[in-house]
């Protein structure tokens, strides 16, 4: 991981955001609408009350996998505000690409794909208490995290190209000040799609269910090797239907070897009602993986 910028929002005045200059990274630009950062505070606060209220960095963050990531607070909640990330801007003042936010009209975690108008949705109750929001991007996969769990993902490809990356205080609410924003990063990181060893080896996947409500059985085992270095993508997990509310939840852990392998990354979903959820499908890699997925964990 290589640290593109951060920005800790530090400033003895008050002033607009694209009067600073981040920590590292440089300056800001804006998309539309006011976001200042406050005197001695450490933060960013929307100003604008009619407004997406979005800025990107001036500089590039590249083309290549990153991970964005800003602590957002909502002292003030109201539904008409919407606090997020933008990633792959085509420029320092676009609006467009991907959007990971949350939708407190409708109550739910929400990644939006601009340019085919493809969303992904994760219903979850928010109190507007301090959340480290975080995305992933590369392309093809782009994912929405929040305290570290996944909430949304898309597979689609917008703006390929594209290399600009901020965050958004949206607001329509009629009421300036409404949200804080805190510890803006970006890192370039190792891609999700494919982690390779550099050497033989085989790979395995186990699914597994505990008994419940709903009559769980155990899941299928899949299992496959390679006699040269390659990358070998696990199948999508199954989807599974019980009769209870519940909560599923899905972890990729990896054993270490000589091509240094890293940990996978958590998965949650729930219901308040009975329904399917489909777990994202976990990334390749050669090297020994052993997965647990599909676990009941108690009513959601």
């Amino acid at each position: 991981m290589t640290l593109i910028a951060h920005d800790t929002f530090v400033e003895a005045s008050t002033i607009d955001l694209s009067s600073h200059t981040a920590d590292v990274g440089g300056g800001w630009t804006a998309s539309g609408g006011t976001i200042q950062v406050i005197a001695g505070a450490e933060v960013a606060e929307d100003q604008n009350s009619a407004n997406g209220n979005r800025y990107n960095l001036t500089t590039s963050v590249g083309s290549g996998p990153i991970d964005v990531s800003i602590g957002l607070a909502v002292p003030s909640i109201n539904a008409n505000v919407f606090p997020g990330i933008g990633v792959r801007r085509s420029t320092a003042s676009a609006a467009n690409g991907y959007e990971f936010q949350y939708d407190f009209l409708n109550n739910q975690w929400k990644l939006s794909d601009g340019g085919v108008s493809t969303t992904a949705t994760f219903p979850e109750a928010w109190d507007g208490t301090l959340r480290t929001f975080k995305v992933h991007a590369e392309n093809g996969l782009v994912i929405g995290y929040v305290n570290g769990v996944e909430k949304c993902r898309l597979t689609s490809n917008v703006n390929p190209g594209s290399t600009f990356a901020g965050f958004l205080l949206g607001n329509f609410s009629g009421t300036a000040f409404r949200m804080q924003a805190s510890n803006f990063e970006v890192d370039s990181v190792a891609s999700l799609l494919s982690i390779q060893s550099g050497r033989p080896v085989s790979i395995s996947r186990r699914v597994s269910m505990r008994p419940g409500p709903g009559g769980l059985a155990k899941g299928p085992v899949w299992a496959q090797s390679t006699s040269a270095p390659a990358a070998i993508l696990p199948p999508a997990p199954p989807v599974v239907t019980i009769n209870s509310p519940f909560r599923l939840q899905m972890a990729i852990p990896m054993r270490p070897s000589a091509g240094g392998f890293v940990g996978g990354n958590p998965f949650e979903g729930a219901t308040s009602a009975p329904a399917a959820i489909t777990p994202p499908n976990p990334p390749g890699g050669t090297g020994v993986i052993q997965m647990q997925t599909l676990q009941r964990i108690g009513n959601a």
